[in-house]
């Protein structure tokens, strides 16, 4: 009978025990990382925005989305001013706010900053997350669809991918509908970790984000009016270019190289000087067992890459000469440009090597990775100063 009384009085001091622990690290953990999903929702609310866009007649273009980085700043898609002329920014509180320029444009990313002026009283910017999100994690987008201002969606991180020669991209199962495109990708912290901007037509739930971390890496210029930028777009011969390139890396993101491969040939036919589109070329074609068709898209991606580092006045025919090398480095070429097996180098030289097709075979993934920097931000963030012409969000859903 005691060892039973003994046994109810232990149990019972446990569970106070485990009670006031439970209550102990609830009342420590930080009040914001425990938001009810209303409540997140009504803190972030008042930063996202609708962007409405018209044409040099002064009629109605498109409709997207957009959220404020700062109190004079706006990020969206590139896609979503596409072709305007002219701009608005409308808030949750209904204030109309003029776009007075494009500060930078990440054309490859579909990302663009806008300039706004609005009184700061009014203006909630967003914090920017710049590390990866976690797979699982709880996010929520507010954006615009079919017009549905302040519309709400949540779901979770399915999968942080990264795609040759782009970088990372943020697949997510939130749903996205046309408007949505510049939505803001926040986490349960009311951070963004990314821009809402593709969707898999067909597929369920698979929708995409760029990581906020390429808003951050977005170098600012001298504001140009969306009527300049129509124009600049509209003499760069890499604008066609890019509207294929975005096609392909919306099925290269679900791994198929199969419907990929067409669009980025499109996009090299387009643009001959686009390297990032040859190295996907090059990619799809190696998948796909295309081994000669891979090593002559992937060396000519090289070529362009090792002339945007020499200057193009350089003779870099061909990428085993041995100015290449040394204007590339010798290290660098060591690890990825020698395209042939191992690179015998010495003291002030770099010496040739074996050039068999397997040997440049062998090769290929590794150069694409040093060349073109996955996951890294050399030479494709660029100013709006020439900034290329992308067409819309993932499948080609516009706005």
């Amino acid at each position: 009978m005691k060892a039973v009384k003994k046994a109810s009085l232990d149990s019972k001091r446990t569970s106070a025990t485990v009670w006031i622990l439970v209550t102990f690290f609830a009342t420590v953990v930080p009040a914001h990382s425990q938001d009810a999903l209303p409540e997140l929702v009504r803190r972030i609310k008042p930063s996202a925005v609708a962007i409405v866009t018209f044409d040099n007649r002064g009629e109605s273009l498109s409709r997207g989305s957009g959220f404020f980085i700062e109190v004079d700043r706006v990020v969206t898609n590139r896609h979503v001013i596409e072709g305007a002329y002219r701009a608005e920014v409308h808030s949750s509180t209904g204030n109309v706010y003029p776009v007075k320029g494009v500060l930078a444009v990440d054309a490859e990313g579909d990302v663009a900053l806008l300039r706004i002026e609005a009184p700061p009283n009014l203006v909630r910017p967003l914090s920017l997350e710049r590390t990866s999100p976690q797979e699982g994690e709880s996010i929520v987008v507010i954006g615009n669809p079919f017009g549905l201002e302040g519309s709400v969606t949540n779901g979770i991180v399915s999968a942080v991918r990264d795609i040759p020669t782009f970088g990372r991209i943020i697949q997510i199962t939130a749903p996205i509908s046309p408007g949505s495109s510049g939505s803001p990708v926040v986490n349960m912290r009311g951070q963004v970790i990314g821009v809402a901007t593709l969707q898999i037509t067909g597929g369920q739930s698979i929708n995409f984000a760029i990581p906020s971390e390429r808003i951050s890496q977005l170098q600012t210029g001298t504001a140009m009016s969306l009527a300049d930028l129509v124009v600049v777009a509209g003499r760069n011969k890499r604008a066609k270019a890019v509207q294929f390139f975005r096609d392909g890396l919306s099925f290269l993101s679900k791994d198929d190289c199969e419907k990929a491969l067409p669009y980025f040939e499109k996009a090299v036919e387009s643009d001959a000087n686009y390297a990032e589109a040859w190295a996907q070329t090059g990619f799809c074609n190696e998948k796909l067992g295309h081994h000669t068709e891979a090593i002559e898209a992937s060396r000519k991606a090289k070529i362009l890459a090792l002339e945007e580092v020499c200057g193009s006045g350089r003779n870099l025919q061909a990428v085993v000469s041995v100015e290449a090398r040394r204007c590339w480095g010798a290290k660098q070429y060591g690890r990825s440009v020698a395209g042939t097996g191992q690179a015998k180098r010495s003291p002030g030289s770099v010496q040739a090597s074996d050039s068999s097709e397997t040997g440049f075979r062998q090769s290929l993934f590794q150069s694409w990775k040093v060349l073109f920097g996955v996951g890294q931000s050399r030479g494709r963030h660029r100013t709006v100063q020439h900034p290329p012409k992308p067409r819309s969000g993932l499948g080609g859903e516009a706005g």
